[in-house]
């Protein structure tokens, strides 16, 4: 079945090296029964091409083990030499690996290096392929990966649309992942809390949608679902809804860091210093150690407040051994300058130079969301197996009919 709507297609790009297509073309000869005498006793299958086989899927087993990509490519260029078949097995972790790092091109390259073994990959290696893409942000390819799997013959899942959604919600397209979300029941597949939660966490920029939604739904909510309104709220300056929302979460589940991450951010944007404060307070009486995010999000505050109890509470973390990162330190050249902070940080002996050099993609991230441990739940979320999956929710698809 084809995607919803319109998009662009993809297009892989192959860098397969010449003498690894020759391989493949004398390893399906090798294969081939009626052309096995192409080469001398290539339908030979003595124990010492077994055992030759044994060690190197052992050693192939290691290097994946290890994460080692470097030995397992060795390993896949001595197999293609000496005409050794592998199975999806071998490949299938070493796909998810590079698609949980967010990295297409890897994932792309050993699907590749997959079929140049005739290998028959499954749901399970479109999935991760199409995971990459989300975790890349790259809606396009996401749903280029998801007309490919069609075209294979896959049925797709929820862990399939848990990925594009959370592909739309990279790119801030919560249209489009609100039409992967009715595309469910026209997909045979039975929207579940994941797929829900994904979601409320695309249209979190939008307090309305978001509680629309949340009423709406007929699954019942957890924890990251609660935690999702709570941002929203708290984003669109709400901050009484937010605390309405986070007292039915403590209700029903324990708070978390992405939950006081949201309050205490909200508090900030508002220049409530006191509010994101107390939030914080909180959120160490509940036993949740303070992180570099909440640490941040309460810098933030001191825009509206600027003075010596920012420099206090940067002496503060410091001693409480919270090492300060980019982010930190931009916000304090924001209101106290860059040679007080240049200062301060001499005092309190943190190396300044090095800190503000830190790699900019992370530090756009942090900038982009900064109570990122969100994001970071629906990663986890959408990791679920297959099998767990369906145990969600085989039979009902009307959850997919309420956020129409």
């Amino acid at each position: 079945m084809s995607r919803p709507g319109r998009g662009r297609s993809g297009r892989l790009t192959s860098s397969r090296p010449l003498w690894r297509s020759a391989a493949a073309v004398l390893l399906w000869l090798h294969r081939s029964p009626e052309l096995s005498c192409v080469l001398p006793n290539a339908g030979e299958v003595d124990g010492r091409r077994m055992e030759v086989k044994l060690q190197l899927c052992k050693r192939m087993d290691q290097a994946i083990r290890a994460r080692d990509e470097l030995s397992a490519t060795i390993c896949l260029d001595e197999a293609l030499r000496l005409w050794i078949d592998l199975e999806a097995a071998t490949f299938s972790p070493l796909i998810d690996l590079a698609a949980q790092e967010g990295d297409l091109q890897r994932a792309e390259q050993w699907f590749e290096n997959a079929q140049l073994f005739s290998v028959k990959l499954d749901d399970v290696e479109f999935n991760s392929l199409v995971t990459a893409a989300a975790n890349q942000g790259n809606l396009s390819a996401a749903e280029a990966w998801y007309d490919k799997a069609v075209a294979a013959g896959i049925q797709p899942d929820a862990v399939t649309l848990t990925a594009l959604m959370r592909a739309a919600a990279a790119v801030k397209d919560r249209s489009r992942a609100k039409e992967w979300y009715r595309a469910a029941p026209s997909l045979r597949v039975a929207p579940n809390e994941v797929m829900h939660s994904c979601l409320l966490h695309a249209l979190r920029e939008n307090a309305t949608e978001v509680e629309e939604c949340f009423a709406a739904g007929r699954l019942q909510p957890n924890a990251v679902m609660y935690n999702t309104i709570i941002d929203a709220m708290a984003r669109a300056g709400e901050m009484k809804s937010a605390e309405e929302y986070f007292q039915r979460l403590c209700g029903e589940f324990r708070p978390d860091a992405a939950t006081f991450g949201a309050l205490i951010n909200g508090a900030a944007e508002q220049g409530d210093v006191d509010g994101a404060k107390e939030w914080m307070k909180k959120m160490e009486n509940f036993g949740i150690r303070r992180n570099m995010v909440s640490w941040n999000a309460l810098f933030k505050a001191f825009r509206h407040r600027p003075g010596s109890e920012a420099e206090e509470l940067f002496e503060e973390m410091v001693q409480q051994r919270h090492a300060p990162d980019a982010v930190t330190l931009i916000s304090l050249i924001g209101f106290l300058g860059k040679p007080r902070v240049r200062g301060l940080c001499s005092e309190l002996k943190v190396d300044y130079d090095r800190i503000i050099r830190e790699p900019v993609v992370n530090r756009a991230v942090k900038r982009a969301d900064p109570h990122f441990q969100l994001s970071e739940q629906y990663r986890r979320m959408s990791r679920f197996s297959l099998r767990a999956q369906r145990a969600l929710g085989a039979t009902g698809t009307d959850q997919a009919e309420t956020c129409r």
